[in-house]
This record gives C-alpha cells, sequence and structure tokens, in this order.
C-alpha cells in the first residue's frame, strides 16, 4: 500500500511518517521496504498499523521514540492467538503501568488516574485501529 492510501485516515502527514522512518531516536521495529527513485515506497499492513499507532500516541503526548517503542507490543498482543485486547490505558508518562484489555472499566481509569503526576489518563482504542487497517488493506486489494 502506498502511504498516500492511509495518511488521512489515522491523521497523519507525509512529514511526520518520513521523519520518523529518518530519525535514528525513532527506532520503529516493523522492516520497511527500501525507497526506490521514481516509485512510492510500499507499506505493509505491520507497516501501517505501527504507523498509525505511533501517529495516535503522538497526538496524546508521547515522544516518537518512546511511542515507536510502545508500538511493537501492542501489535504483538493484536497478533497472538490468546490476546487481542480492543483497548489500551494507561496513566500519564508511564507507559509501564499500562492495561490492555477487550474493555475498560471506571474503576481501572480510577486506579490509573491515581498513579498519574496530573491525574491523566491516556486511552487509545487499539483495536479499532487495527479493525481501520484491515478495512483499508481490503479496500486496496493488498496484502503483506
Amino acid at each position: 500500500m502506498e502511504m498516500k492510501a492511509f495518511l488521512a485516515k489515522f491523521g497523519l502527514s507525509r512529514a511526520d511518517v518520513e521523519n520518523w522512518l529518518s530519525r535514528p531516536s525513532v527506532q520503529l521495529r516493523t522492516k520497511y521496504a527500501p525507497t526506490v527513485k521514481g516509485r512510492a515506497r510500499k507499506f505493509t499492513r505491520k507497516n501501517v498499523m505501527e504507523l498509525a499507532l505511533v501517529g495516535a500516541l503522538v497526538k496524546g503526548g508521547v515522544r516518537a521514540s518512546d511511542a515507536a517503542i510502545w508500538a511493537e507490543p501492542i501489535i504483538e498482543d493484536h497478533i497472538s492467538v490468546l490476546r487481542k485486547p480492543n483497548w489500551i490505558a494507561f496513566p500519564a508518562q508511564s507507559f509501564d503501568q499500562m492495561i490492555s484489555a477487550k474493555a475498560i472499566s471506571t474503576k481501572e481509569i480510577e486506579y490509573l488516574s491515581d498513579l498519574s503526576p496530573n491525574a491523566s489518563v491516556f486511552i487509545l482504542h487499539v483495536g479499532k485501529i487495527f479493525q481501520q487497517v484491515d478495512e483499508l488493506f481490503k479496500l486496496h486489494s493488498e496484502d503483506e
């Protein structure tokens, strides 16, 4: 899939993606196809999952370098046969206290809020992101 096919869907800009791909501090974990002069780079389903997650986390205030690290276990959880979390939630500035589940209760949100230095909690509907990625790939009839 070419970049133009997914940028708008996930609120990303070409500059963001190119920046993340070129910055050594943003260590994206999925394998990206090399660029070929005169041709648009192709992105796999996992590439798009990773970029969509990084974008969502960055919009939530996470540094791109941290978001790239955090995206990998979220994707692996989704791909796993045993786990398919729909939501992730964590206190501001503390991803290591993340809850990953099919549903998140008010009680869990309150718990995470108590762990946060400013009582804020970041909640992301990862299941929806992955569903949207799958829909895009079906629409464009491309696969990994």
